[in-house]
């Protein structure tokens, strides 16, 4: 039987899947807040604190990319016959990368905008 693989990026790990925000598609706050609480164990067991919005960051905290996070480009750097109608990419590791920062959660229409976008100049 084939193996097939689809691509889900509106899927999120970690506190992001806490984000009060929903992305409709439009303008997004800089960054996203979580409800975060805490069970108490030991000799506090079974108390729980109530919910405190936690502020996570968010696109604009970023100040470099990690090169490492870089599996592939194209062209490559210095390319010189690089087909016109080919589109440039660049891959990452995780493939999530893009949407990773984006401070909301996925739309009801499964739809989330990326944080981080190529655009491909022409030099003049």
């Amino acid at each position: 039987m084939p193996t097939s693989y689809q691509f889900l990026p509106w899927v999120r790990r970690g506190l992001s899947v806490a984000l009060d925000n929903l992305d409709n598609l439009g303008a997004l706050p800089a960054h996203a807040t979580a409800q975060v609480g805490v069970k108490l164990a030991g000799a506090f067991a079974g108390e729980v604190l109530p919910p405190v919005p936690m502020q996570l960051y968010g696109p604009g905290d970023v100040v470099a990319i990690d090169t490492s996070l870089v599996v592939r480009t194209d062209p490559r750097r210095g390319a010189t016959n690089f087909e016109p109608n080919y589109l440039a990419i660049v891959d990452f590791v995780p493939p999530d990368f893009p949407w990773m920062l984006t401070p909301a959660r996925a739309s009801a229409v499964d739809r989330l905008l990326p944080w981080l976008v190529l655009i491909v100049l022409e030099v003049a």
